[in-house]
């Protein structure tokens, strides 16, 4: 389901809190939630964030009506399915319908961490490349990153 609206926040996904497909609650059951306690380092780990569509599908709605998703995909969906427990069904990148980071505040990324703190990060402190390179294949290019953590154990950790 997508939200309306020029401008995009967005839960990381899969994320601690469960995941919810839309602007609606409660999470799925298919991705569980974690309990604070589980996280290896939760002042590290990314919770909600600035998002922009970047998928073949969901970059067009944006540009024409202002859709957006309410979370934003982690670089390691393709790779790291096992991880996370995603349905059989959960298709690999590219995703036509993605999200990703959006330094949309002079190239910074707002970003709440599981333990509550707030920060300004850098784009390519989340996703391992500047942002510009998204703007390839008409925006969509960052939907068809794919790390393993031992590709990105830089990465990995906000992530996992």
């Amino acid at each position: 389901m997508l939200c309306e609206g020029r401008v995009g926040y967005g839960a990381a996904f899969p994320s601690p809190m469960g995941f919810s497909a839309g602007c609606n609650f409660p999470p799925d059951p298919l991705i569980p939630s974690k309990r604070l306690a589980q996280l290896n380092a939760p002042a590290s780990h990314v919770m909600v964030m600035d998002g922009v569509p970047s998928g073949t599908g969901s970059r067009p709605l944006w540009d024409s009506r202002g859709f957006y998703m309410n979370y934003v995909h982690s670089p390691f969906l393709g790779g790291e399915r096992q991880h996370y427990a995603l349905p059989p069904n959960f298709p690999n990148p590219p995703l036509a319908f993605h999200q990703r980071p959006h330094g949309r505040h002079q190239g910074q990324v707002t970003v709440a961490y599981a333990d509550g703190h707030v920060k300004a990060t850098p784009f390519e402190k989340l996703y391992g490349l500047p942002e510009r390179k998204c703007d390839r294949d008409n925006g969509t290019y960052c939907s068809t990153i794919s790390y393993t953590r031992t590709q990105r154990p830089d990465l990995w950790e906000l992530w996992e």
